[in-house]
């Protein structure tokens, strides 16, 4: 009995599990390691002054078998003297109705519920009944999948400062040999003979034939390599997420709306490529909030388009996420493409119309020639029309002789223009060119990422391209000496972005 406790207790002391004096969740199934764990923190909690409560998730996959582990565990905490909170969801349903695996959706539900404690009980640590033999399953089902130090890392002995799992350095044997010390029967969840599982091959085949064939500590060995794993990616990660945020900060957001980010590829070429994998990881789960569906390939086939990839090249991840080389830059980006839709909208002049893009507002204003010169002369380089010293891809302003974008308009002279979004083919001849050019030439040459140039703004008069945002006004509208009324186009947006 000394000898499980003592491992015990040396494993909350070496990960500091418990500060003291905390309402502390039991997770209980009923089984025996869950059951082991109740036992052994019941008999603890005075030396750490926890308050123990039991937690019990139903998740109605075995039915009466499923109910049955509900009244053992609600009349052990009866026994016991501890309240029990019983949560409860028909798991088979919602995987259904999802089309999820029941596994994956069982074990949401499991830990949303265990997270509710802490706001309903007001709980401060759940403790798990993850044992040693737990631990060597859970690194051999991630080695055969090819996982790198992080997933070898395994199961983690505190996750977020709120899951806690004592039992880490306690083998299974030696949970059933104290709980029959204790004359403590327990449950059995009969799917846990089911060979079709992974997870219970592993368990029942190949853990015992390593133990036999090749080493009888072979569990030992493994959660002594897992914990090896845990330090390697500790250092690795913090070495990554370092780089991550120095160069995020300094690139900033990529071009377009929704939520994305921008990494420099020659930084990221030169990178080892241990610390280059898991940067691509921080972006990817920064954008999609997680890394579920994102395996060693997808992380190989970014780096591809790092050392390899051409300006316009584009990368479909799982779950919407996209990744995008834009010359010196990579993309990162999960956007709706009901966000984007095509559009056509009128702006009249004078006045302002808000644009289906990025939140932009423009406006028009007409003023005689002195006016113009005489307002916009410290802000507006009269040579291109746009304002000094900014980016022409994030605010513009444009300039038009008046009287010419008046004979492009339609017969009916509503005084109006129309903002649309750019088409394949468009072209115009920008204000300095002999010839028509491509919109989409123009965009490339400002660098504007690929996916953002079929969103792109343009100015029409009548049936004639007179500007394209950033780009130099059509040279047949554009301000002459001769021009006498101006009609000057400025953007702002509706909200800071």
């Amino acid at each position: 009995m000394g000898s499980i406790l003592e491992k015990i207790q040396r494993t909350i002391a070496f990960h500091q599990m418990f500060a003291g004096g905390e309402r502390v969740a039991v997770a209980v199934s009923g089984g025996p390691d869950s059951l082991a764990l109740l036992i052994l923190l019941s008999q603890l909690a005075p030396r750490f002054t926890l308050t123990l409560l039991v937690a019990h998730f139903n998740h109605q996959l075995r039915g009466e078998e499923s109910d049955g582990d509900e009244q053992f565990v609600l009349q052990l905490s009866t026994k016991l003297g501890l309240k029990c909170v019983v949560g409860s969801e028909n798991v088979h349903q919602l995987a259904m109705k999802n089309h999820r695996n029941e596994e994956a959706v069982a074990r949401g539900c499991r830990y949303r519920f265990l997270r509710g404690l802490s706001v309903s009980e007001r709980i401060e640590k759940v403790a798990l009944g993850h044992t040693a033999d737990d631990q060597a399953e859970t690194f051999l089902m991630r080695l055969i999948r090819g996982a790198g130090t992080r997933g070898l890392g395994a199961i983690h002995p505190v996750v977020g400062g709120y899951f806690v799992r004592p039992l880490l350095e306690v083998t299974r044997q030696e949970v059933e040999r104290f709980l029959e010390g204790e004359q403590m029967t327990w449950r059995e969840d009969s799917t846990n003979q089911d060979l079709r599982r992974t997870r219970n091959r592993i368990r029942h085949e190949l853990l015992p034939l390593l133990a036999e064939k090749y080493n009888p500590r072979i569990v030992e060995r493994l959660v002594h390599t897992t914990a090896q794993c845990r330090q390697d990616e500790s250092l690795l990660a913090g070495i990554a997420e370092d780089w991550f945020e120095q160069f995020q900060s300094r690139i900033g957001r990529a071009e377009g709306s929704g939520n994305s980010l921008a990494l420099p590829v020659r930084q990221l070429a030169l990178l080892d490529p241990s610390i280059r994998r898991r940067v691509i990881r921080l972006a990817v789960e920064s954008i999609k909030g997680n890394l579920l569906g994102i395996d060693e390939d997808h992380v190989d086939s970014v780096q591809r388009l790092i050392h390899e990839g051409q300006s316009g090249d584009l990368l479909d991840l799982p779950s919407g996420l996209r990744v995008e080389r834009v010359f010196e830059k990579l993309h990162f980006f999960s956007e709706d493409p009901a966000r984007h839709p095509v559009y056509e909208v009128m702006l009249p002049v004078p006045g302002s119309v808000q644009i289906p893009y990025r939140d932009l507002v423009w406006t028009s204003r007409l003023m005689d020639r002195a006016t113009w010169l005489s307002e916009e002369h410290k802000e507006v380089d009269r040579g291109t029309g746009r304002r000094k010293r900014e980016d022409p891809r994030l605010s513009t302003t444009a300039c038009f002789d008046y009287s010419k974008i008046s004979l492009c308009l339609n017969p009916a002279g509503s005084g109006k223009l129309t903002v649309r979004n750019v088409q394949p083919g468009d072209r115009y001849q920008p204000r300095g060119s002999v010839h028509m050019v491509k919109v989409h030439d123009l965009l490339y040459a400002r660098q504007v990422a690929a996916r953002e140039r079929t969103r792109w703004p343009l100015l029409i008069a009548g049936d004639d391209i007179v500007w394209a945002r950033g780009c130099a006004e059509s040279e047949s509208v554009a301000v002459a000496d001769t021009s006498h009324q101006i009609l000057m186009i400025t953007e702002e947006r509706e909200r800071g972005e």
